[in-house]
């Protein structure tokens, strides 16, 4: 059975592209609604990538 795997980068370019797509040639009410979302789930993608990188690092208890 194949083990599907996530890949982060992958996932975090895959959104810069459509926010670059999205501002190309004329920027509709509809284009700037839909950029305004990826940058929003780009946002909170970062968000928890860097809170999961805190978590699974061992707490420093010097």
């Amino acid at each position: 059975m194949e083990e599907n795997t996530f890949n982060e980068t992958q996932f975090n370019n895959y959104i810069l592209r459509l926010i670059k797509d999205y501002q190309e040639g004329e920027m509709t009410d509809y284009k700037r609604g839909a950029v305004s979302a990826l940058i929003q789930v780009s946002n909170q993608f970062q968000r928890m990538t860097v809170e999961k990188g805190s978590a699974d690092k061992p707490m420093n208890r010097d």
